[in-house]
C-alpha cells in the first residue's frame, strides 16, 4: 500500500520512516532516538574529563528516553557477556547519574526506592496490615516509595485494607481528610496499574509457552531460551500445569512437563548429581562407588564440591546440622585427593 501513494524521491530511508509514520513514529522521533544514539556513542569514546563536560553541553538531550535507550544496551550487552563494553557503559552510566540533571533525579529515586526496599522487607513475617497502613501513610506524599510499597505488598493491599483506609477518611477532618483521600486515590490507581502490569506479564509468558509448545522439539527450543527463563516464568508454567491437569489435556500437559523437565535439567549446575548421589551413600559406599565412577570425577565435580565445602564451613549451625557438615567435609578431602593422584598420573 505504501509504494502506491508516490511521495517525494523514493529511496530506502524514505521509505522506511513512511512506514514507521503509519505506525505513528514520525521523523522527528527517528531523528531524535538518532541524536541519542549518537551522543551516547560519543559519551563511550570520551574520557572521563571529556564526559563531564559532554554531559553539560548536552544535558537537554539526556532525559527519561535517553537513560532508556542506555537501558536496553546495557541489558544487550549484558546479554552477549561483553565484559569490556559493559564496564565502559557503567562507568558512563554512574558518570551520568552525578553529572546530568535528569540522572541526579534517577539517583535520588533509586536511594528511596532502596531505602524502601529495605524497610519493608526488614519486617518480614510481621509485616501485616495495620503495619502497612503505617508505611503507606508515612509515605503518602512520595510516589516512589509508595509504588515501592503497593509492588511489594499487593496481596495485603486488598478490599480491608481500603476499608481501613476509608474509615481513617471518614475520620478526619481538613487538610489531613484531604490528604488521605489523596492517598486512597493514588492506591488504587497504583494497584489497578501493578495487576495490569501482572496480567500483561502473565499473557506474555503464556504467549512464550504456547510457542515452545508448537516447536518440533520442545525440550530443545527451552534449552535454546534457558536465559531468558525467570521464577515468574516457573510460576505461570506451575499454573498452566495446574490447568491442563483439571481439564484433563493431555497433550498439552505432556509437553508443559517436556519444558519443565527441561528447566529443572538446566537448573542442576554441572556436578552436582554426582556429588548428591555420594552424600546420599554411607561411608563404605562412598569408596566403592569413587572406586568405580573415578573416571566421572571431573573439574566440574571438583568445583561444586569445593563451592559446597566453602558454603558448609560459612554456614551457621541453625542452617546446616553438624553430620551433614561433616559429611561434606569428609567428601571434599576424598574428591580433591584423587583429582589430585589423577593430575599428577597424567
Amino acid at each position: 500500500g505504501y509504494l502506491f501513494n508516490p511521495g517525494s524521491a523514493l529511496t530506502f530511508q524514505g521509505l522506511i520512516e513512511r512506514i514507521l509514520e503509519e505506525d505513528g513514529i514520525t521523523k522527528e522521533m527517528i531523528q531524535a532516538q538518532q541524536d541519542r544514539i549518537s551522543l551516547l556513542g560519543r559519551m563511550l569514546e570520551a574520557s572521563d574529563d571529556d564526559l563531564v563536560e559532554l554531559i553539560k553541553q548536552e544535558d537537554e538531550l539526556i532525559n527519561e528516553e535517553f537513560f532508556g535507550l542506555l537501558g536496553t544496551i546495557v541489558q544487550q550487552t549484558t546479554q552477549s557477556n561483553d565484559r569490556e563494553s559493559l564496564e565502559k557503559l557503567s562507568v558512563v552510566q554512574n558518570i551520568l547519574l552525578e553529572n546530568a540533571s535528569f540522572g541526579k533525579v534517577i539517583k535520588e529515586q533509586n536511594e528511596i526506592l532502596e531505602a524502601t526496599v529495605a524497610k519493608i522487607q526488614a519486617h518480614g513475617e510481621n509485616l501485616d496490615m495495620n503495619t502497612l497502613m503505617d508505611e503507606a501513610l508515612e509515605a503518602a506524599d512520595n510516589d516512589v516509595a509508595l509504588n515501592v510499597i503497593v509492588s511489594m505488598t499487593r496481596p495485603l493491599m486488598n478490599y480491608e485494607f481500603f476499608v481501613q483506609l476509608s474509615e481513617k477518611i471518614d475520620a478526619a477532618e481538613g487538610e489531613e481528610k484531604e490528604k488521605l483521600d489523596n492517598l486512597r486515590e493514588t492506591l488504587v490507581n497504583m494497584t489497578e496499574a501493578v495487576d495490569k502490569q501482572m496480567q500483561e506479564r502473565i499473557e506474555m509468558v503464556q504467549k512464550n509457552i504456547d510457542i515452545l509448545i508448537e516447536t518440533e522439539n520442545v525440550e530443545q527450543a527451552t534449552m535454546q531460551n534457558i536465559q531468558s527463563i525467570d521464577d515468574f516464568f516457573l510460576q505461570v508454567l506451575e499454573m498452566e500445569l495446574g490447568i491442563a491437569n483439571q481439564t484433563e489435556n493431555k497433550d498439552r500437559y505432556g509437553k508443559l512437563m517436556q519444558i519443565y523437565a527441561a528447566i529443572q535439567k538446566a537448573s542442576v549446575p554441572p556436578g552436582a548429581e554426582f556429588v548428591s548421589a555420594l552424600l546420599d551413600s554411607e561411608a563404605d559406599q562412598q569408596d566403592t562407588f569413587l572406586e568405580e565412577h573415578k573416571d566421572e570425577i571431573t573439574e566440574d565435580v571438583i568445583n561444586f564440591i569445593t563451592q559446597l565445602h566453602i558454603q558448609a564451613q560459612d554456614a551457621p549451625e541453625e542452617q546446616m546440622n553438624a553430620e551433614l557438615k561433616a559429611k561434606i567435609e569428609g567428601l571434599y578431602g576424598k574428591l580433591l585427593a584423587i583429582s589430585m593422584k589423577q593430575n599428577m598420573s597424567k
